[in-house]
């Protein structure tokens, strides 16, 4: 579970990273694009005024006025202002003669691209399923439980009365006395949505995580879970009632 986290977080800190530059550029990008979609007679007349854009509902007459307002910004670059101004010079040669011309020193980016838009879209999911991960991931360890025993406890709730198909509890050999050493004991059968392993949120993470910050992005184990000592004695009781 830990290198899990760990995962997860330097994840979404990288894509943050990677992608949050990019978001005001991308922001006046669309909003130039979204005046371009508004103010265009062209596709006033090939989108706006044909019933084949509700199609789709307003989502894909919004969307799809969107898409083609990139392709006719595309084609109409030259009349739109360099949303990044950086130009370089550059030159080519015909017929002997050398020519140059100004160009953007970042095409992609000076110009508004779909697909760069489509990056910074799924590097921003991606991220958002990163940190609900997250979230998941620290709410399991802190009630002391993991991903597998979450399904198993949906799975043995959602079973009827009849003989279940698969017995999601746990088989465990549970000494009678602590002093016995498992002389005398018997075998009983834990439900799944036993807090088996719950030792208190603090303590929970503490031995999961480590005890300091630095010891969270290590994907390494810290400790190993004890049992929790209240469930041990309700088993020591239901052994006692077997024996």
């Amino acid at each position: 579970m830990k290198p899990f986290f760990t995962f997860l977080v330097w994840a979404a800190i990288l894509l943050s990273v990677a992608f949050v530059p990019f978001v005001p550029l991308e922001y006046r990008s669309v909003r130039e694009v979204i005046r371009t979609t508004w103010s265009s007679g062209e596709l006033a007349e090939q989108w706006w005024s044909r019933k084949l854009s509700w199609a789709g509902g307003p989502v894909w007459r919004y969307a799809g006025a969107l898409l083609l307002g990139y392709r006719l910004h595309q084609t109409a670059a030259h009349e739109h202002p360099l949303l990044v101004p950086d130009i370089t010079t550059r030159t080519f040669t015909q017929d002997g003669i050398t020519y140059a011309y100004d160009a953007p020193l970042y095409p992609s980016l000076a110009v508004p691209h779909l697909g760069t838009l489509a990056v910074v879209f799924f590097a921003l999911f991606i991220t958002l399923i990163a940190l609900a991960m997250i979230f998941v991931v620290v709410r399991n360890i802190c009630l002391g439980t993991s991903a597998i025993q979450i399904e198993r406890t949906r799975l043995w709730r959602t079973q009827d009365g009849g003989k279940p198909v698969y017995d999601a509890r746990v088989a465990l050999w549970v000494p009678i006395d602590a002093d016995s050493q498992g002389e005398q004991g018997a075998v009983v059968f834990v439900e799944p949505d036993t807090l088996l392993f719950d030792l208190g949120a603090g303590e929970n993470w503490r031995r999961v995580m480590g005890e300091k910050w630095l010891q969270w992005f290590v994907p390494r184990a810290s400790d190993l879970h004890d049992l929790n000592p209240r469930v041990v004695d309700e088993l020591r009781e239901r052994a006692r009632k077997k024996g």
